[in-house]
Parts: structure tokens; sequence; C-alpha cells
């Protein structure tokens, strides 16, 4: 917190209160994280009834969002929206957040732990894997592609470092929920949709799949990518309002700032490396996984606005209590206690 705030004053710009409110946001993550991690350990083990309330109470919620973003989409109704090339007007649902990916950030964490509590709770597996499918169905309609495919990437690599016929679940759900929404809409909903319904729902599924080849395209000297396309690119890089957090944290506290936020993550992933090295399980796979999520999301969103930056805590707390936990823990028991404390 003190480099940071160094890198701030040796950057420091006259009337930039934006840059004073970024550093800000940055050292109360990090307060967050450590006062977090200090009550959580404290924190006894969850007994199956509060599991089982949790449970049901995210769930309740995530079908609330669920609903306001449809509702947003096929209504028209949504604040935020793309113009194509085309000429067709893409909308893009935000729900109950502020735009939509941060709405998909938020999402992509909440299936991340439906995954984790798949194999966690065995005796709730259903219930997460509805967990997972109304978590899709929220990144869908936001339209955020970046969320959905850094999270197809995350969930590829822990399905490859799991054990088990299932773990390729949380792998297949997102993209087979993804296709049955844009199956649906383009080709049987024709009786319970009206037709601009319908399209606005195709569209997002369109976004999606051609995203791949658009990306391939821009690095390849922008051949066969569309306007819209490049400037949401470019926006996450370039310019002042430039919207990649890593970039942002650089611009406002250098790389003091930038040296402090690297050696900070390469000491969690040090500490959630040790712990899947020691025993390697669900837990230790999906901790990291989350940790490379956050991460990645820094590349394409400010995590110095609210409240990315509180995700970002209240998600990495756990991480940061099971390998406490993992590193005061004989390798032999793990996989057991972290399973039950996490």
């Amino acid at each position: 917190m003190g480099v940071v705030f160094c890198g701030y004053l040796l950057n420091f710009r006259q009337g930039d209160w934006l840059q004073l409110k970024n550093v800000i946001s940055i050292e109360i993550m990090f307060l967050l994280l450590m006062v977090g991690y200090l009550g959580a350990t404290h924190i006894s083990m969850l007994n199956a009834s509060t599991i089982h309330a949790w449970v049901m109470g995210g769930l309740l919620v995530l079908c609330a969002t669920d609903c306001i973003a449809i509702y947003e989409v096929v209504a028209q109704q949504s604040w935020a929206g793309t113009l194509e090339s085309s000429g067709a007007m893409v909308f893009r649902a935000s729900s109950i957040l502020f735009n939509p990916n941060l709405f998909a950030f938020w999402a992509s964490l909440v299936y991340l732990a439906c995954a984790y509590g798949m194999y966690a709770w065995s005796e709730y597996r259903r219930v997460m894997l509805w967990g997972m499918v109304l978590a899709a169905v929220a990144i869908y309609f936001s339209g955020s592609r970046s969320a959905g495919y850094l999270l197809l990437g995350v969930l590829l690599i822990s399905a490859v470092l799991l054990k088990g016929r299932s773990r390729w679940f949380p792998l297949m759900i997102l993209p087979l929920t993804m296709l049955v929404i844009y199956a649906g809409a383009a080709w049987f909903a024709a009786p319970l949709l009206p037709s601009g319904g319908r399209n606005e729902i195709t569209l997002l599924g369109e976004r999606f799949i051609a995203a791949p080849i658009y990306l391939i395209n821009y690095v390849s000297m922008y051949v066969g990518v569309p306007v819209e396309v490049a400037i949401a690119i470019n926006g996450r890089f370039l310019g002042e309002g430039r919207d990649a957090g890593w970039l942002v944290l650089y611009q406002d506290a250098g790389w003091w700032g930038v040296a402090a936020m690297v050696w900070i993550s390469l000491n969690a992933i040090r500490w959630g490396a040790a712990a899947d090295f020691a025993e390697r399980g669900p837990a230790s796979i999906f901790a990291l996984a989350i940790l490379f999520y956050c991460l990645m999301m820094g590349f394409v969103m400010r995590f110095q606005i609210f409240p990315v930056w509180t995700f970002i805590g209240v998600a990495l707390i756990p991480c940061l209590v099971f390998w406490s936990r993992a590193a005061n823990t004989k390798p032999t028991t793990i996989g057991s206690d972290a399973r039950v404390n996490s």
C-alpha cells in the first residue's frame, strides 16, 4: 500500500481527481483483502444447513438478475448497446449492475464458485449445476465476449488439472447453455417472442461466435475487422480513457504501483502453487483459477472502479484463507480440510 502511494506521489497530476480516486480504490482493495483475510481465518467451518441456505439464496438472486437481463434485451430497454456496421443495434444487459462487462465479471465469479461447489459439496451437485447454467445465461445476455472467453480458458485449464469424469462439466455447461439460448431464439422461440426480441438475442450469440475470428483478423493488421470491433479493442489499451486496469495503474502510479501489484500477485501465485503442489484437489485448483481470472480481467477491465475491486477482494479472501490453512496443514490432510473450510 505504501509503494502504490509513493508511485502516486511520483506521478501526481495536478487537478486529476480520477487519478486520486483510482489510487484510493487500489488501497481500499488491499485493505479489504487484509482485513477480510484476518477476519475469515477465525470463521468456523460451515454446516450443511448454512451452506444450503446460501446456495438457495444465491440461486434466487441469479434467477432475478437473469429475468431482468432477458427483459432488457428482448424489450430493447438496456442503456448499453453497440451499433454494428450492418446497421443493427446490439442491446447488452446490465441487470442490477452498472454495465454489461461488470455484470459478466460478477457472473463469471459466481460460475467459478459453483464449479468448485460441485466438487466440494456433492449433495448439492445438481443445484450447483443450475447455478452454472444461470450464470452462463447472465454472461450471454451481457454480451461480454472478453469475460466469456477468459472464463472458458480458465475452465479448460482447470479441467485438465482435475481428475474424474465430471471434470469437463463446468467447461461444457457454458458453451452448451449459450448454444441452447441462440438456437432456441433463432429456430424454436418464434411463437413466444416477437421478431425484434428474437433478433436481439441471436445478435448476442453471433457476437460470441465471431469474436475469435475478429481477434485473429485484428492481430493480422485489421483485415476484415468491423469498425466497432476495432474501436472496442483499441478502447481497452489506447487513449486516456483506456479500460485495461493494469495500464491505468501504470498511468496513475507508474512502475512503482505496477511493481507492487505484480509482487503481490506473484506471491499469491507462489502461495497457491505451493498448496496445489502439496496435494492437488478442487479447492487448490479453483483458488488458482479465481486468482488467474481476476488478474487476466485486469487487461480488459478497470479494477479501480467500484464494485470491481470489491468483487475481486471478496472472491480472493476465501482463496487466501485456504492457502494459509494449507500452508499450516500436513500434506496428507490438506485436501480434505481445505475443501470443508473453503
